[in-house]
């Protein structure tokens, strides 16, 4: 005689397996959304680091008086805004300028940098 199953055997019915298939789909989907948050968010940050690069370097070309006040590098673009700050006064001070750097990729604007520095 072989054994056979019945009715009072263990196993699974059709709605426990239903559940437990539910139970890793909800666990795949959440697992999905944070690798998609995670790669969203270095995204995020090599953006921002690539734009303060450029901006930094735009600011030290703005010393040369050859350079222009805007460009671009691969996607992204940038220009520098200059304003008088002050004049020079009976001291001998030299006059000051802002110089405000403004880095857009994309055609959003991710990094704006001001300093101020004595006007050549």
């Amino acid at each position: 005689m072989t054994p056979g199953l019945t009715a009072s055997d263990p196993g699974f019915t059709l709605i426990e397996a239903l559940i437990a298939l539910a139970i890793v789909a909800g666990m795949t989907a959440a697992l999905v959304e944070t690798t998609i948050g995670d790669a969203r968010a270095r995204a995020a940050v090599r953006e921002r680091r690539e734009a303060l690069m450029l901006a930094q370097s735009a600011l030290d070309a703005a010393y040369d008086p050859s350079a222009g006040d805007h460009g671009a590098w691969q996607t992204y673009g940038w220009r520098i805004g200059r304003d008088r700050v002050g004049d020079a006064d009976a001291f001998d001070r030299h006059p000051l300028e802002r110089l405000t750097v403004v880095v857009d990729h994309g055609g959003r604007r991710v990094m704006r940098l001001v300093t101020v520095r004595a006007r050549p």
